[in-house]
C-alpha cells in the first residue's frame, strides 16, 4: 500500500470515529434532556393542553372520568338518566346536604338507600326501569350517580378556581356505598349468568389477604419530546398512551415519581356460607367465593366476621396446560384448557356484628308468622320451662342439663365489660347418654354455631392458620372454629380425646381472644364465644370411688375455665331392664 492510500485510509478511520464520537455526545445530550424534569408549571401547563378527560364546553366537565367509550350527546339516555338522578338528589336532602368540595376531598361515603328510591313515585315514574337497569347493568347505573354527585359539586365552586388537574387528582374519585339491596341470595345461586349482575350475599369471612396498590392514575412522559400525558388505568389494566399529540412517537416511560400518580388499596377476602339444617346439603363442601376490596372497604372485616356484601359479579380466566399421551405413542401432546371462576368486586359491606350491637336495629328477615308465634311464646305463664323442653326434645330428662345451655346460648349483658358475657359448660358422662345430641341442637339452633369432634380436630383448626397466598410469598389469615364462632356458641365434643389442643384454648376462654406471632404476622383476634364441651371418663365409665379431677384427662386451669359443669351416671335399674 502506498504511502497516499494509507493516509487517505488513515483519514477516513478517524473521520468515522469523530462522527461516531460527535453522534453519541449528541445522543448523550438528548438522553440527559429527556431525564431532566420539566418545570412544575410546564407540567401543569402541558397536561391541561394535552388533557382528554376533563372538558368544560360541555354540562358534565368530567363525562370522560365515568364514561369514556361513550360520547356526550345531549338527547342520549344516559344524560337523561343523569338528570333525574339530579333531581332526585335536590329531594333527598340527606345526600344534598353532603355534596361539598370538602366533603369530596376529605373522601366522605355518599350513601344510597334503596329504600328511599324504591318509595319515590316521582323518580320511579321518570325512570321505570330502574330496578332492571341496576341489576342488569350496574356499572353503567353506578356511574351514572357519581356523575350526578361530582357536577352537583363542581356547580359549587366557581370555575376560574377549577382546572383538569385538581379535577383529576383530588375531585375524581366519588364514593357510593348502596344499602339495603334485596334479595340476598345464597352462594349456591351464583352462576355464571350471574356474571355482570349487581347482588346482595352474605357470609363469614374465612380468608384475609395482604393490602396492595393499585394504580389508578399514572404520568407517562415521551421518550423523544418529553411531553407528559396522564392516563387512566380502568378496570386496574396497564394502559399505556398509544401516541404522542406532539412528535407521533408511540414510546413513552413511566413517571412513577409524579405527584400527580394516584393509586387506592387493594385487597381480596374469602367468604364461606352459613351452615344451615338442609338435610341435601349434609356431607358437601360449604360453598365459597373470592371478594376484591378496593378504596375505603379495605381493612374493614377480620377473620370470623359475618358480613353482607353487595357488588357486582365478575369472571376471573385461568389457563390450564395438561399433557395428554396419544393412543399408541409414548409422546405427550399439550392440550390447553381454560376454566374460570366467579369472584366479586365488593361496592358496600355491611358488619352484622356491629348490627347486632345496636340494640334500635330490628333484624328484617322475620315474618308475620314468626312474629306471631314470638308473641305467643312471649304470653306463655312459665316461659323458661317451655324453652327448657324444647331443646333437643328427642332427649327425655336432664331438664338441669338442658336449662343451663339455654342459658349459655342467651348469654350475658354485653354492656357489662368487666366480666365476660359467655358462659361455658363441660358435661361428663357415660357412653350413650344424649350428650352429642344435645350439643348438636344447640350447634343448629344458635346464631353462630359451630360443632366440631375433638378427635379430628388440631390446635390450628381451633384457634386460627396461616396459608400462603398465590402467586406469592405472602400469608393469609385463615380463622379456625373459635374464631369463626365469635358472638356465637362452639359445641366440642369428645373433648377429652384432644389433650394435645387444651393449651390452646386457655386464652380463648379466659381472655376471650386468641394472639398469634407467626411468620411476621402479630395480631389478636376476638373468639367471644361460649364453649359447650362434652367428654367421657378415662376408663369409660365414671368411678365414684375418684374425683372428677382423676376421671378426667384434663388439667386444673382448664377445668377451672368452665363455669358450669354437670356430671351425668348412667345408673341400672333392674325394673328398666
Amino acid at each position: 500500500m502506498d504511502s497516499i492510500d494509507l493516509k487517505i485510509f488513515t483519514n477516513s478511520i478517524s473521520s468515522t470515529l469523530s462522527t461516531k464520537a460527535h453522534s453519541n455526545q449528541k445522543n448523550n445530550q438528548c438522553n440527559e434532556k429527556i431525564r431532566q424534569p420539566l418545570d412544575p408549571i410546564e407540567t401543569y401547563n402541558l397536561l391541561n393542553v394535552h388533557n382528554n378527560y376533563i372538558n368544560f364546553n360541555i354540562p358534565y366537565y368530567g363525562w370522560k372520568l365515568f364514561f369514556d367509550d361513550e360520547d356526550y350527546k345531549n338527547d342520549s339516555d344516559t344524560v337523561k338518566k343523569i338528570q333525574i338522578i339530579i333531581s332526585f338528589i335536590h329531594r333527598y336532602q340527606r345526600l344534598s346536604m353532603l355534596l361539598s368540595l370538602e366533603n369530596l376531598e376529605n373522601g366522605i361515603v355518599f350513601i344510597i338507600d334503596m329504600y328511599e328510591l324504591y318509595n319515590d313515585q316521582i323518580f320511579l315514574n321518570e325512570w321505570p326501569n330502574f330496578k332492571k337497569d341496576i341489576y342488569e347493568n350496574p356499572l353503567h347505573t353506578l356511574n351514572c350517580f357519581k356523575l350526578a354527585v361530582h357536577q352537583q359539586i363542581l356547580n359549587s365552586v366557581p370555575q376560574e378556581n377549577l382546572n383538569s388537574i385538581n379535577i383529576i387528582t383530588t375531585l375524581s374519585t366519588v364514593r357510593i356505598k348502596i344499602l339495603n339491596y334485596e334479595p340476598i341470595i345464597s352462594l349456591q345461586d351464583l352462576k355464571a349468568n350471574s356474571y355482570g349482575r349487581l347482588v346482595s350475599i352474605k357470609g363469614c369471612v374465612i380468608r384475609v389477604g395482604h393490602i396492595k396498590h393499585l394504580a389508578q392514575w399514572i404520568v407517562f412522559a415521551c421518550r423523544k419530546c418529553n411531553l407528559q400525558k396522564i392516563m387512566k388505568q380502568s378496570l386496574g389494566v396497564y394502559t399505556i398512551p398509544k401516541k404522542c399529540d406532539i412528535c407521533g412517537t408511540s414510546k413513552f416511560r413511566a413517571m412513577l415519581d409524579s405527584p400527580l400518580v394516584k393509586s387506592i388499596f387493594f385487597q381480596t377476602i374469602k367468604i364461606q356460607e352459613h351452615s344451615n339444617n338442609d338435610q341435601n346439603n349434609k356431607g358437601s363442601m360449604p360453598r365459597m367465593v373470592d371478594v376484591e376490596l378496593m378504596d375505603n372497604l379495605v381493612n374493614t372485616c377480620m377473620p370470623g366476621d359475618d358480613i353482607t356484601l353487595t357488588g357486582i359479579i365478575k369472571v376471573k380466566y385461568t389457563y390450564v396446560v395438561n399433557y395428554s399421551k396419544m393412543s399408541g405413542t409414548n409422546n405427550a401432546k399439550p392440550r390447553n384448557k381454560i376454566s374460570f371462576s366467579l369472584y366479586m368486586e365488593a361496592i358496600s359491606i355491611v358488619n352484622n356484628k356491629q348490627r347486632l350491637q345496636n340494640k334500635n336495629i330490628i333484624n328484617s328477615e322475620l315474618t308475620i308468622k314468626d312474629y306471631l308465634a314470638i308473641k305467643e311464646v312471649y304470653n306463655t305463664p312459665n316461659i323458661f320451662s317451655l324453652l327448657v323442653h324444647s331443646l333437643c326434645p328427642n332427649i327425655y330428662g336432664h331438664e338441669i342439663i338442658k336449662a343451663g345451655l339455654i342459658l349459655s346460648l342467651f348469654g350475658g349483658s354485653v354492656e357489662c365489660s368487666e366480666s365476660r358475657e359467655n358462659i361455658h359448660i363441660l358435661i361428663v358422662g357415660d357412653p350413650g347418654l344424649g350428650k352429642s345430641q344435645m350439643l348438636q341442637a344447640c350447634a343448629r339452633i344458635a346464631a353462630k354455631g359451630v360443632y366440631v369432634c375433638g378427635n379430628s380436630s388440631t390446635s390450628s383448626g381451633l384457634t386460627i392458620t396461616l396459608a400462603k397466598e398465590n402467586k406469592n410469598n405472602n400469608f393469609s389469615l385463615e380463622p379456625g372454629a373459635l374464631v369463626l364462632t365469635d358472638r356465637g356458641c362452639c359445641c366440642i365434643d369428645e373433648f377429652d380425646k384432644m389433650y394435645k389442643q387444651h393449651a390452646v384454648l386457655l386464652e380463648a376462654m379466659e381472655q376471650q381472644s386468641i394472639s398469634i406471632a407467626k411468620s411476621g404476622i402479630i395480631c389478636s383476634l376476638p373468639t367471644r364465644a361460649s364453649i359447650l364441651a362434652a367428654a367421657n371418663p378415662i376408663n369409660g365409665r365414671f368411678n365414684r370411688s375418684k374425683t372428677v379431677i382423676q376421671n378426667l384427662k384434663m388439667s386444673i386451669p382448664l377445668l377451672s375455665r368452665f363455669d358450669l359443669t354437670f356430671l351425668l351416671l348412667d345408673e341400672p335399674n333392674e325394673v328398666n331392664i
